[in-house]
């Protein structure tokens, strides 16, 4: 695959993955959530299902990106481009996880509608929504680690113009830090998180306009 190629492809990826994800997590999946995922959850069987399907997708994106770029980044650091690997595939691997729970908040929730007795189904329904509000926030963290080793190989091997990957690298953070949050018992400062979208929207037309720098001049 020839730079040009890689760096739109690249670019493709990471538009498609930042399309999905407020498709999936504030749409499809929306029923699988505190506290009303009991009544809701069983009445949206198929978004659920599908939502879990092209989050899936989604997080694979990461680790397509990581394939895709590891011949560019791993000329000037090998140990970043496999660094970059393994976070997308433990990324994808926390967001099985969530996804684990939805389909068990889903089950849980099915069974809630035909059942005569529902107390004990209420009671056991804050562990059983744990099961993805965990992973969940754990999952975006992990994503913001991808975001930031991306841009920091970016940045490090001058691939594309350090003002962008420079404020990639910032834009990571401050999605890590607003994602964090709730692992602290905390809300999502959802304003924080809008930078890392800005950065990405930059970085896609980027390279679909101008690729990647070409070795001779990423090494001057």
């Amino acid at each position: 695959m020839t730079r040009k190629a890689a760096a739109r492809t690249i670019a493709i990826l990471l538009f498609l993955q930042g399309s999905l994800g407020p498709l999936v997590n504030f749409k499809l999946l929306w029923s699988a959530r505190a506290p009303v995922f009991l009544a809701e959850a069983a009445s949206h069987t198929l978004a659920l299902g599908l939502g879990v399907v092209l989050g899936l997708v989604a997080g694979g994106c990461s680790i397509a990106i990581a394939i895709v770029a590891w011949p560019i980044i791993g000329e000037r650091s090998r140990a970043m481009a496999r660094s970059l690997f393994a976070l997308a595939v433990a990324s994808l691997a926390i967001i099985a996880i969530e996804y684990a729970g939805v389909l068990a908040m889903r089950a849980l929730s099915l069974a809630y509608a035909t059942a005569h007795d529902r107390a004990a189904l209420e009671a056991i329904a804050p562990a059983v929504a744990a099961l993805r509000i965990g992973p969940h926030f754990l999952g975006l963290v992990f994503a913001g680690c991808v975001a930031f080793t991306l841009y920091a190989a970016l940045f490090r091997c001058a691939l594309v113009p350090r003002l962008i990957a420079g404020f990639g690298l910032l834009a990571s953070l401050s999605e890590m830090i607003a994602t964090a949050m709730p692992l602290f018992g905390e809300p999502v400062v959802f304003q924080l998180i809008a930078p890392l979208g800005l950065a990405n929207l930059a970085l896609v037309v980027w390279l679909l306009v101008k690729g990647f720098a070409d070795p001779e001049s990423a090494a001057a």
